[in-house]
């Protein structure tokens, strides 16, 4: 799916979690990869809600240990 949507000029980013096949497993990789299509969704859908509440609704997303 990736090098089509790439090929067919489509903005992409590809992410590999270590020690994770296809699919996730390990709570760490499940939050990373929300916390990754949720900042995906954004950059491209901007949110009609008001910025507080959105910064409220992802600090609640982001994963443990992750520093902005």
């Amino acid at each position: 799916m990736y090098a089509a949507l790439k090929e067919n000029g489509a903005t992409v980013r590809y992410v590999a979690l270590p020690n994770e096949p296809h699919g996730y497993r390990a709570l760490e990789s499940t939050g990373e990869t929300l916390w990754q299509m949720t900042d995906w969704l954004i950059s491209i859908a901007p949110p009609s809600i008001a910025p507080a509440t959105f910064s409220a609704l992802m600090g609640l997303m982001t994963p443990p240990g992750y520093a902005a």
